[in-house]
Protein backbone atom coordinates (compact mmCIF):
# COMPACT_ATOMS: atom_id res chain seq x y z
CA UNK A 1 0.00 0.00 0.00
CA UNK A 2 1.13 3.17 -0.76
CA UNK A 3 0.67 6.28 1.53
CA UNK A 4 -0.78 6.93 4.76
CA UNK A 5 -3.13 9.39 6.14
CA UNK A 6 -1.95 12.64 4.74
CA UNK A 7 0.74 11.30 2.28
CA UNK A 8 -1.68 8.73 0.06
CA UNK A 9 -1.55 9.07 -3.66
CA UNK A 10 -4.01 12.15 -4.92
CA UNK A 11 -3.08 11.24 -8.91
CA UNK A 12 -4.95 8.30 -8.92
CA UNK A 13 -5.70 6.76 -13.07
CA UNK A 14 -9.27 6.94 -12.76
CA UNK A 15 -10.66 9.68 -11.37
CA UNK A 16 -14.26 8.51 -11.42
CA UNK A 17 -13.59 5.93 -9.01
CA UNK A 18 -13.06 8.03 -6.08
CA UNK A 19 -15.19 11.16 -6.99
CA UNK A 20 -18.90 10.52 -5.96
CA UNK A 21 -21.40 10.42 -8.69
CA UNK A 22 -23.04 14.43 -9.87
CA UNK A 23 -26.21 12.63 -9.11
CA UNK A 24 -25.49 12.01 -5.39
CA UNK A 25 -23.69 14.76 -4.86
CA UNK A 26 -24.71 17.92 -7.49
CA UNK A 27 -22.62 20.31 -5.70
CA UNK A 28 -18.43 21.23 -6.41
CA UNK A 29 -16.07 18.63 -4.99
CA UNK A 30 -12.38 18.66 -5.57
CA UNK A 31 -10.43 15.26 -6.13
CA UNK A 32 -9.45 15.22 -2.17
CA UNK A 33 -13.11 14.74 -1.40
CA UNK A 34 -14.16 11.92 -2.92
CA UNK A 35 -13.83 7.98 -1.39
CA UNK A 36 -10.60 6.48 -1.66
CA UNK A 37 -9.26 3.19 -3.40
CA UNK A 38 -6.11 0.74 -2.55
CA UNK A 39 -4.20 1.27 -5.60
CA UNK A 40 -1.59 -0.64 -7.40
CA UNK A 41 1.42 0.31 -4.95
CA UNK A 42 4.87 0.89 -4.74
CA UNK A 43 7.30 -0.60 -7.57
CA UNK A 44 10.15 -3.30 -6.78
CA UNK A 45 12.66 -0.48 -5.74
CA UNK A 46 9.88 0.61 -3.23
CA UNK A 47 9.12 4.06 -5.15
CA UNK A 48 6.29 5.51 -5.98
CA UNK A 49 5.58 8.24 -8.68
CA UNK A 50 2.73 10.25 -8.41
CA UNK A 51 1.19 10.61 -11.70
CA UNK A 52 -1.96 9.73 -13.10
CA UNK A 53 -0.29 8.25 -16.36
CA UNK A 54 1.63 5.92 -14.03
CA UNK A 55 -0.76 3.35 -14.68
CA UNK A 56 0.12 0.02 -12.69
CA UNK A 57 0.61 1.90 -9.44
CA UNK A 58 -1.67 4.41 -9.81
CA UNK A 59 -4.94 2.37 -10.54
CA UNK A 60 -7.32 1.18 -8.58
CA UNK A 61 -8.93 -2.03 -9.47
CA UNK A 62 -11.38 -4.49 -8.26
CA UNK A 63 -9.14 -7.42 -8.06
CA UNK A 64 -7.00 -5.09 -5.23
CA UNK A 65 -9.88 -3.32 -3.53
CA UNK A 66 -12.69 -6.04 -3.91
CA UNK A 67 -10.81 -8.91 -1.33
CA UNK A 68 -10.19 -6.12 1.08
CA UNK A 69 -13.73 -4.95 1.22
CA UNK A 70 -14.66 -8.51 1.66
CA UNK A 71 -12.62 -8.88 4.53
CA UNK A 72 -13.69 -5.35 6.32
CA UNK A 73 -17.26 -6.78 5.56
CA UNK A 74 -16.68 -9.75 7.41
CA UNK A 75 -15.10 -7.96 10.34
CA UNK A 76 -18.77 -5.97 10.47
CA UNK A 77 -20.76 -8.90 10.65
Amino acid sequence: MVGFGQTLPRKIHQRGSVIPSMDKHPQHMQCHEGYFAIVGGPAENDTFQETRYNVPQSEPTIYINAPFVGVLAYFKV
